[in-house]
């Protein structure tokens, strides 16, 4: 048995010749005719393949379709899944979905800001022995399992968590006459980076943030925040009857906390609206209603949330 040597299948022709495509015939490539071709004395004919890319081409452009460029068409495919289930929330009916958290590296200057871990435990306490007292929505036994693990510190939704906390236990200094301090506006700036993240701890941050600019008179900036902290609530999924939550609740510790993190907001919105009727959010729903607490039902859940 001979075998073909490399010479001979250099003279093979790509593809098949112009009369043996047309006539559907089977075309042994052969160069410079094919066998068909040699035998029927027809003229034989290949085209070369960027001859047919641009053929094709022009015939696109023809129709209308132009090709987009290489970025674009890269671009198309990558959705983040945050996004996918903004957009399709039911994706989570039949199981059970974890949004991914926030890629990237926290920057320098936010970690500086941040302090050591000394720092933030100091920082924790102080918000548990004041703040926490008569605005409980933070679980404070959470808070401490989770949160003060030095390996989450390099997780974003975590860290804008624990600024805000400092910026709500810090006293602007006393030279200062503007309460946009640099850890203010750090913090705004650094909410707007982790937004994405689609977690209830960058929530959690926002009413923290709002409730740093009620107290110290920061207008609009108040009701503006307040306001994103209710639409981001809904983005979650936390007390809207006809949404799907944006992950599944598989603790009592996190049922209660988002519900004592959409009261919050509600009561922080009738508070910065209590001179205009017209700023008040429209809370005012039945599913609202059915959820109140009584303060004896509020001081039985604190032993669960902390």
């Amino acid at each position: 048995m001979q075998t073909p040597s490399h010479e001979s299948s250099l003279d093979l022709a790509p593809q098949s010749c112009q009369s043996c495509r047309s006539r559907k015939r089977k075309c042994d490539k052969a160069l410079p005719r094919c066998s068909l071709c040699a035998k029927r004395n027809r003229n034989c004919e290949y085209r070369r393949p960027e001859a047919l890319s641009h053929s094709a081409t022009a015939l696109s452009l023809e129709r209308g379709c132009y090709p987009a460029p290489l970025e674009e068409q890269a671009d198309v495919q990558t959705i983040d899944f945050p996004t996918i289930l903004f957009l399709d929330p039911a994706l989570l009916q039949h199981g059970v979905v974890e949004t991914s958290h926030t890629a990237g590296t926290v920057p320098q200057y936010i970690l500086q800001l941040l302090g050591d871990l000394d720092e933030i435990q100091l920082t924790a306490t102080r918000f548990f022995e004041h703040i926490h007292l008569w605005m409980p929505f933070i679980s404070k036994k959470r808070f401490y399992d989770l949160y003060l693990q030095p390996s989450l510190h390099s997780r974003p939704d975590v860290v804008l968590l624990l600024l805000a906390l400092k910026l709500i236990t810090t006293f602007p200094s006393a030279g200062s006459r503007s309460p946009r301090t640099a850890l203010y506006n750090s913090t705004k700036h650094y909410y707007l980076e982790v937004e994405r993240s689609f977690s209830i701890l960058v929530l959690q941050a926002g009413v923290l943030v709002a409730l740093y600019e009620l107290g110290h008179g920061i207008y609009p900036a108040a009701f503006l925040s307040i306001g994103t902290c209710a639409r981001y609530a809904h983005a979650l999924g936390i007390n809207v009857s006809r949404t799907v939550p944006t992950r599944r609740v598989l603790t009592l510790v996190e049922v209660e906390e988002r519900r004592r993190v959409w009261w919050a907001i509600v009561i922080l919105d009738r508070f910065v609206a209590v001179h205009r009727e017209s700023f008040n959010l429209d809370t005012n729903n039945k599913k609202l209603c059915e959820h109140r607490l009584s303060r004896t039902a509020l001081c039985n859940c604190r032993s669960k949330i902390g």
